[in-house]
């Protein structure tokens, strides 16, 4: 029987300055208004896993730099109320580390899921063109620049927003009921995108903030597997200092024996909790797997993600709202 992941974590202080406080500050108020209801326990049933992978199918985005963006599009079941899930690959990964396994699991129980290419990765090009190969899982990583870690957010992060934009718009999701996945180094794209996100300026639609039709603001919880400490082009203090100011829930996962961790999964875990709440969780699997290599080992990975996202996303109360301005409707 599962324990509560609750009573196995480390939550330590938070300290560090964002250079964003200034356009999230009136956004942590909204933040505070929103209430996700959630059971007592994380771990309140045992999940059982996927009994057959779910049907997906698969689409090209265009991102705003004109990179062809192959995602795979797993709907949900339940229109406007279905909660969604972006799930990232890590290093030479691809969305094919999530299609067989993580992604038809949390789609049984519920949620629309996409898996991505990011760019210069799987299907996806590093540069605006056709796309690669269909099936191709080789990626570019030894040619990505900073520039190019950098506009994976704005970029490849924004067309999969457009894209759940479009499908909450038609009723067959509520993209208020977010989460993101990363592993290793896409946990700094999760993150900082949940930074931009969280910055875009509600519509000037309504006399107060909190009754204004949202832009943004809809990254409600994050999952980081081997998260990194740094990445090439990016300022990772910046984008963590943003979650821990919204205060939005966070599991960690990390190998027991990963050498290539150096403690970064516990730092982290500490400087998003510096009042010692409970929605920081910290999850320590045996051995030395890393990213994605901690899913289909038998390590339940999977139940404590589906937990978390249940808890925190899948049993939020945020109800499906038009998300065009009052002033164009």
């Amino acid at each position: 029987m599962l324990r509560l992941m609750i009573d196995r974590l480390s939550q330590t202080a938070l300290c560090g300055r964002c250079r964003a406080w200034g356009r999230l500050l009136p956004l942590v108020v909204l933040a505070t208004c929103v209430s996700i209801m959630a059971p007592e326990s994380l771990y309140a049933q045992a999940t059982k896993p996927a009994a057959a992978v779910s049907r997906f199918e698969d689409k090209t985005l265009v991102t705003k730099d004109g990179i062809p963006l192959k995602i795979s599009y797993f709907a949900g079941k339940k229109g406007k109320d279905t909660p969604v899930v972006i799930l990232l690959h890590g290093k030479k990964g691809s969305r094919q580390n999530f299609n067989s396994s993580l992604a038809p699991f949390l789609n049984d129980a519920g949620y629309a899921v996409v898996t991505v290419d990011l760019r210069g990765h799987g299907e996806t090009p590093l540069v605006p063109g056709p796309a690669v190969a269909p099936g191709a899982t080789k990626s570019n990583v030894p040619q990505l620049k900073p520039r190019d870690y950098q506009a994976m957010i704005p970029g490849d992060l924004e067309a999969v927003k457009k894209f759940l934009y479009d499908e909450h718009m038609a009723e067959k999701l509520n993209m208020s009921k977010l989460a993101i996945l990363g592993a290793d180094f896409s946990t700094a794209i999760a993150t900082a995108y949940t930074e931009l996100d969280w910055s875009k300026i509600p519509w000037d639609d309504a006399p107060t903030v909190a009754a204004r039709t949202p832009r943004g603001q809809d990254v409600r919880a994050l999952v980081l597997l081997s998260p990194e400490g740094s990445i090439q082009g990016m300022n990772t203090a910046q984008s963590e200092t943003a979650v821990r100011i919204l205060g939005l829930p966070v599991l960690i996962g990390v190998g027991s024996k990963d050498t290539a961790d150096k403690g970064a999964a516990k730092k982290l875990a500490e400087k998003l909790n510096p009042d010692k709440r409970d929605h920081i969780y910290l999850e320590t699997y045996e051995g030395g797997l890393r990213g994605t290599g901690l899913l289909g080992r038998k390590l339940k990975t999977e139940d404590h993600i589906l937990a978390f996202l249940d808890k925190y996303v899948g049993k939020s109360t945020i109800e499906w709202r038009d998300r065009r301005s009052r002033l164009e409707r």
